[in-house]
């Protein structure tokens, strides 16, 4: 599953795919702090949980299909009201490798991750219960983005609605794998990854329930128990969520088998645990029957082959 996140900010927005990628829009002409609405509420949530510190895990985010950000006589959505002017709206992009406009009018922001396109932009304003379309396109001086927009009623509305799309995955081909998936008794399915965190759909399969992110993980398996609790495996770097862990992180760009449970919920941690240093240990797991149960060593850069941790024996080589 491919996937970035919208950071939301003061003057602009951060859109981040993968590890490290960071693409910046910053408003240029917002004059005061934008006050940001959300609009149309969906179904679930979204937990983040990453490091050590609980403080700085986010719990429980509602959905929403929209936002909105008013800031000065604009809206950052660009809806703009009746004598506020187009080419007053410049936005500067940071972080991206390169930016150009395409022969078709689309605006083409190279990133390390792959090109980030901004459609041509579709003006319109409505009239008489009509939609009445508007020329716009985008104009680039360096770095900053803005707007040229044809002939239009200035007695009237307008809206400029550029779309934002990730056009490839680029070179970061492990993200957005889904990997593992398990069935709890409601018929509620649970969803793991390479760069996709944990999603819980309801049993209709028509929303999600919630969504747990692991930073710094690399999910393999999933499983859940009777009470609706998920237990996650695979392998991570340093910068696990950990709570009651049974061993250090892993030094650098060392990867490590972890196993985190998550409530059924979804919004917190019962315990996510680093199994590094217990290389004259096995591991006994389980997937969804018992003829599937396994042993597998838990060892530096090796993730659990299957999901739930019935228990942990000593062996000997």
């Amino acid at each position: 599953m491919s996937s970035y996140s919208l950071s939301l900010l003061d003057d602009g927005v951060v859109m981040s795919r993968g590890s490290a990628q960071r693409v910046r829009f910053q408003l240029e002409t917002a004059r005061k702090p934008a006050k940001w609405q959300t609009l149309d509420p969906l179904p679930g949530i979204t937990s983040y949980f990453t490091g050590h510190d609980e403080s700085k895990w986010i719990r429980g985010v509602p959905h929403y299909a929209r936002v909105k950000a008013e800031s000065g006589m604009v809206e950052y959505d660009f809806h703009l009201e009746a004598g506020a002017r187009p080419e007053a709206i410049r936005w500067k992009v940071a972080g991206a490798r390169s930016l150009r406009i395409h022969a078709n009018g689309d605006l083409i922001i190279e990133t390390e991750d792959g090109p980030l396109t901004q459609h041509k932009p579709v003006a319109y304003q409505k009239a008489g219960g009509r939609r009445i379309p508007v020329e716009a396109e985008f104009r680039l001086d360096g770095n900053t983005v803005s707007f040229a927009v044809g002939r239009y009623d200035r007695k009237v509305p307008l809206v400029i609605d550029p779309t934002i799309v990730w056009a490839t995955l680029g070179r970061h081909n492990s993200f957005g794998v889904a990997q593992a998936i398990a069935v709890d008794s409601a018929g509620a399915s649970y969803m793991t990854g390479y760069g996709s965190g944990v999603f819980k759909i309801n049993p209709a399969g028509t929303a999600f329930t919630y969504i747990v992110m692991l930073d710094a993980a690399q999910p393999q398996s999933i499983a859940v128990d009777s009470t609706g609790a998920a237990y996650v495996t695979g392998h991570a770097r340093a910068g696990l969520a950990t709570r009651n862990s049974l061993k250090a992180p892993p030094v650098g760009d060392d990867f490590d088998a972890f196993l985190t449970k998550i409530n059924p919920a979804g919004t917190d941690i019962v315990y996510s645990t680093y199994l590094r240093a217990l290389p004259g240990w096995l591991v006994r797991v389980s997937g969804g029957n018992a003829s599937s149960r396994l042993l597998t060593r838990a060892r530096k850069g090796g993730g659990l082959s299957s999901a739930l941790v019935r228990s942990a024996i000593p062996h000997s080589p």
